[in-house]
C-alpha cells in the first residue's frame, strides 16, 4: 500500500478522530508512519511508529524516532554507553521533521521525506495538515561528513 493511499483514507477526518485501528494496523503492516498534532504541543505517531513527542524538531531513520542532540544531551547521562553509542550510530543517516503549529494556520510539517499529505479538521477549521511517509525513505546515504565518521568509529568500538 502506498502512503498517498493511506493519506486519502485520513483526509477529512476530524480532531480527535484522526485515524482508525484498522488504519494503523494496515500502515504498521506496510512500513508506514502516520504523523500528526495534537494539542498545541504534541506530534502523534501512528502506524509503523506508534509514539508521540513534544513539538521540537525531529530526526527519524527506519528504527524509530531521534531527538535532536541538543534536546538529548541531557538525557545521555541517565543512557547506558550502548544506547549512546547506538544514537550517534544512526544519527547520521535519520531525517529531519520539522513540525509547525500556528494559532490560526493549525498544524503542518516540513521535512525533505518523501510524504503524501492530509488534512484533519477541527469543525470547519483547518487543524492540522498531517503527513504520512514509508519508514524506508527516512534513511538518507550519508556524505563523508564529521558525522558520518564519527558514527562509523563508534561502530567499529
Amino acid at each position: 500500500m502506498k502512503a498517498e493511499v493511506i493519506a486519502n483514507r485520513l483526509n477529512g477526518r476530524c480532531y480527535g478522530d484522526e485515524t482508525t485501528r484498522e488504519i494503523e494496523l494496515e500502515a504498521k503492516n506496510q512500513g508506514i508512519v502516520i504523523i500528526f498534532g495534537a494539542s498545541d504541543d504534541m506530534v502523534e505517531f501512528r502506524g509503523a511508529i506508534n509514539d508521540e513527542i513534544g513539538i521540537d524538531d525531529f530526526l527519524i531513520d527506519d528504527q524509530g524516532i531521534l531527538r535532536h542532540f541538543d534536546y538529548m544531551r541531557d538525557e545521555f547521562r541517565h543512557m547506558r554507553e550502548h544506547e549512546v553509542a547506538e544514537y550517534f550510530r544512526r544519527k547520521p543517516f535519520a531525517r529531519e521533521v520539522m513540525p509547525i503549529c500556528h494559532e490560526h494556520e493549525g498544524w503542518r510539517f516540513d521535512t525533505e521525506i518523501p510524504h503524501a499529505t492530509f488534512d484533519i479538521f477541527d469543525g470547519d477549521d483547518l487543524y492540522c495538515r498531517g503527513i504520512v511517509l514509508r519508514l524506508k525513505d527516512t534513511v538518507k546515504v550519508a556524505a563523508d561528513s564529521e558525522d558520518t565518521r564519527a558514527g562509523h568509529m563508534i561502530k567499529s568500538i
